[in-house]
């Protein structure tokens, strides 16, 4: 599986590793799958996400509005069955 460890996540966005973490703890983004060795593998969806909360929280959205966003948009992203 293609992917970046939390760590590389961080450096790419320029987010700390503890806050990636409180973004997944919090719902506003989803836990990522794990690979057999047991680390988090974070795909470029999640780099994509990121820079949505970062844009939207210096428009001044809370981070409850941001979330509620990004759940209203993977709805819409979802194939209709």
């Amino acid at each position: 599986m293609e992917g970046m460890t939390r760590g590389e996540l961080a450096k790419r966005t320029g987010l700390s590793k503890a806050t990636i973490r409180y973004y997944e703890d919090s719902g506003i983004l989803p836990v990522p799958d794990r690979i057999a060795n047991g680390y988090r593998i974070y795909t470029d969806n999640y780099l994509v996400k990121i820079k949505f909360i970062k844009d939207a929280k210096s428009l001044g959205y809370s981070l409850k509005e941001i979330q509620e966003d990004l759940q209203v948009l993977s709805q819409e992203m979802e194939p209709e069955t």
